[in-house]
């Protein structure tokens, strides 16, 4: 039968008694091969069972009895305890410490207590990282103070649940964190939801715009893994690779086994990604060809005919059409009927007299050495489809120059 919170011991039972234990969940590197660091997780023991309070029941009565400063020491003082022996013997491992959030208030924004404590037992600052919720917190003033103090310490700082529902994140650059540890919600299913993989992307983006390292959250399953590290995530976290426990080191044997079988899944799909990519940039490079050698035997008042007959001969791309040596286009867009996505207002093809002059795939083969050029993925305006561009210089029957672009899908 479940108990109820009344049920659990009060915190000045737990604090007296000293009935705190620390669990540990290991942080891995794939690139280094590794455990970075362990993330020390509370939780209270009832006395009279030894059944585990959750951290979360903890604080709740915690804050109820106003004593949760004295519970987050406690727990912040039980964790480096634990930790200590772990730090003599590797010193390059880093302890991820939590603090309550609600107690980074102006004025009040953290004494010299674990940085005494840190010396006390022996622990480097620099190897202790301070995580803290910055969504529960309101006050960015408190938090900047909060953040400067402890960093001229010599801790690491750590913003835990970012891209939760109340997170903000115009509020992460002004802080400056040295790590980010995206919310396990956004990881949850991320190989198969891809609105999660662009919000993930851009979260990675942000820390590393920053000189944040990025903690991927709540792994469960390789697969998210494997997406998270394509999303360039430089650490991960989960269940998949090991649980928190309380006996350390059979943890630290238990992950590298998972470890081994993720590094090794994701060179491989790395290298099938490169190799499929070359496949299609070669497939790219043949259509492109194909339809500048049959623009280049007519003239231009004969370039749509040619367009609308490689668009039915080339079914793999999108959309063609010809720019002049200023810019401006010089034949309709011909679309391939079979791929027109969107009858929407917001998306229509360009059309002949269009100015394309400050678009990279123009100005750059007009200004530079190169003869081809490839975007990066965008949402075509004709479409609304994910596409790129690829372009190319040309000469018609006339000798005069064009340029050549055809929309193809994205990877």
């Amino acid at each position: 039968m479940r108990r109820s919170k009344t049920q659990y011991p009060s915190i000045s039972a737990v604090l007296g008694l000293e009935c705190l234990t620390t669990h540990f969940q290991p942080i891995v590197s794939v690139k280094q091969h590794r455990v970075v660091g362990l993330e020390a997780l509370s939780r209270g023991v009832d006395g009279h069972t030894g059944e585990l309070v959750p951290p979360r029941l903890l604080f709740q009565n915690a804050a109820m009895e106003g004593l949760t400063l004295e519970l987050d020491r406690q727990c912040r003082l039980t964790a480096l305890e634990r930790f200590a022996p772990l730090h003599q013997r590797d010193p390059r491992r880093l302890c991820f410490l939590n603090i309550a959030a609600d107690i980074i208030l102006p004025g009040i924004v953290g004494s010299s207590h674990l940085v005494s404590t840190a010396e006390r037992l022996g622990i480097d600052p620099r190897c202790v990282v301070v995580e803290i919720n910055e969504a529960r917190n309101g006050d960015l003033s408190a938090l900047q103070e909060f953040v400067e103090r402890y960093h001229a310490y010599g801790f690491l700082i750590a913003l835990d649940n970012v891209g939760m529902g109340h997170s903000d994140l115009g509020r992460i650059p002004l802080l400056k964190p040295d790590i980010l540890k995206i919310d396990r919600a956004l990881l949850r299913d991320i190989d198969v939801e891809e609105c999660q993989q662009v919000v993930v992307a851009s979260l990675v983006t942000m820390g590393h715009q920053i000189g944040a390292q990025v903690v991927a959250e709540g792994i469960e399953r390789e697969a998210e893994a494997l997406i998270a590290l394509e999303l360039d995530a430089d650490l991960l976290q989960g269940f998949f690779f090991a649980e928190p426990a309380e006996e350390v080191e059979p943890v630290l044997a238990e992950v590298m086994e998972p470890l081994r079988h993720t590094t090794t899944a994701f060179q491989q799909a790395m290298i099938r990604r490169i190799r499929d990519r070359r496949a299609r940039h070669h497939e790219y490079d043949q259509l492109l060809r194909a339809v500048a050698q049959a623009l280049a035997v007519v003239r231009r008042e004969r370039f749509d005919e040619v367009l609308t007959a490689c668009s039915a001969r080339f079914p793999l791309i999108d959309g063609l059409y010809v720019l002049n040596g200023a810019g401006v286009q010089t034949t309709e867009t011909v679309l391939n009927p079979h791929k027109i996505a969107s009858v929407s207002p917001l998306y229509h093809p360009a059309c002949a007299g269009d100015d394309h002059s400050a678009k990279e795939y123009f100005y750059l083969l007009a200004n530079t050495s190169i003869d081809k050029y490839t975007t990066t993925p965008y949402i075509s305006l004709a479409t609304g489809a994910l596409c790129v561009t690829v372009s190319t210089l040309f000469r018609d029957a006339d000798g005069y120059g064009f340029v050549l672009c055809c929309d193809m899908p994205a990877e």
